[in-house]
């Protein structure tokens, strides 16, 4: 038997005779050149910071029942806006206006609707946000835009024992917590922040916070009246 040694000419005369052969040669070099252009020129994937939370209890006097919003200042550039909040909600029905207390940041739509059988007319003498909505009839609906923060204490014209608390937060962070009761303010991009809370007749000491992606920091706020406040 007489061992074929094969020579370079053989190669490309192989290819020369099988038209499909030199076609799937082709295809592979011109893949080969663009996975290398493309690991060579793309650059990484800039990995996600996950969102970290603040956790804590509102210390006060036992015989405090007031509500208080805490909320979180940045202290440095956050990385960019989130969504648009949706309108917050204040409802007229028959047992009263609800909820009794709630939350809206500033810049937020505030959006009254009157559920009930009777009419009403909104109203607030607050600083930050004063308005009167008119009479609302059964079904009717108004909206406002919030703009600055502050507590806000809503009346109703025709029913002088209905009265709302709104506060309006300073940031997108917050949470309206109860004397004693834990409270959580959850989705806070890494980063340093000041947790601070107040209410109508009551503040809380302020305190700097750093947190680090996905983590929880667990702080504790002890309210006090505005006029012992340092």
């Amino acid at each position: 038997m007489v061992e074929r040694v094969s020579r370079p000419g053989d190669a490309r005369r192989s290819l020369a005779t099988h038209p499909g052969r030199r076609a799937r040669a082709r295809l592979a070099a011109v893949a080969c050149l663009a996975a290398l252009a493309c690991s060579s020129t793309a650059p990484p994937p800039a990995p996600v910071a996950l969102p970290g939370s603040v956790r804590g209890r509102m210390l006060a006097r036992p015989e405090a029942r007031e509500a208080m919003l805490v909320f979180l200042e940045a202290l440095e550039a956050p990385p960019g806006g989130g969504p648009a909040a949706a309108p917050a909600l204040l409802r007229s029905t028959d047992r009263g206006l609800e909820p009794p207390v709630l939350a809206a940041r500033s810049g937020q739509p505030l959006r009254f609707e009157n559920a009930a059988r009777i009419y009403h007319q909104l109203f607030s003498y607050s600083e930050s946000n004063p308005f009167d909505l008119g009479v609302l009839r059964r079904g009717e609906q108004r909206s406002l835009q919030l703009r600055g923060p502050g507590v806000v204490r809503i009346y109703c014209k025709l029913h002088p024992a209905e009265s709302a608390l709104l506060f309006v937060a300073p940031s997108e962070h917050f949470t309206v917590a109860e004397a004693g009761r834990a409270w959580a303010i959850v989705g806070v991009p890494p980063g340093r922040y000041r947790v601070a809370a107040w209410g109508e007749t009551s503040a809380g000491q302020s305190r700097d916070v750093t947190i680090a992606p996905g983590a929880t920091v667990r702080t504790e706020i002890a309210a006090r009246p505005r006029a012992a406040m340092p």
